[in-house]
């Protein structure tokens, strides 16, 4: 039965330039390991998750993250 709610989790997203030379790097690595494979993940989906908060994540619990993420992002940059 699926769950109720979001899948969520905080991630750290690349810039595009990032993006671009790891999406270079994982194609030629694929290309000498599985020159079959047909798909790849698209670029702009690349990221580094931090932590996975879970399935079934509120609106409320979201706001809650979000405000608290706010915050650290905030301190950070004063």
């Amino acid at each position: 039965m699926p769950t109720a709610g979001k899948r969520l989790f905080i991630a750290l997203m690349p810039d595009e330039a990032v993006r671009t030379q790891l999406h270079a790097a994982a194609r030629d690595l694929a290309i000498r390991t599985n020159p079959q494979r047909k798909r790849m993940i698209a670029p702009e989906n690349y990221h580094l998750t931090l932590q996975f908060l879970g399935d079934g994540i509120s609106d409320e619990q979201e706001a809650a993250v979000r405000q608290a993420l706010t915050l650290v992002r905030d301190r950070s940059s004063s």
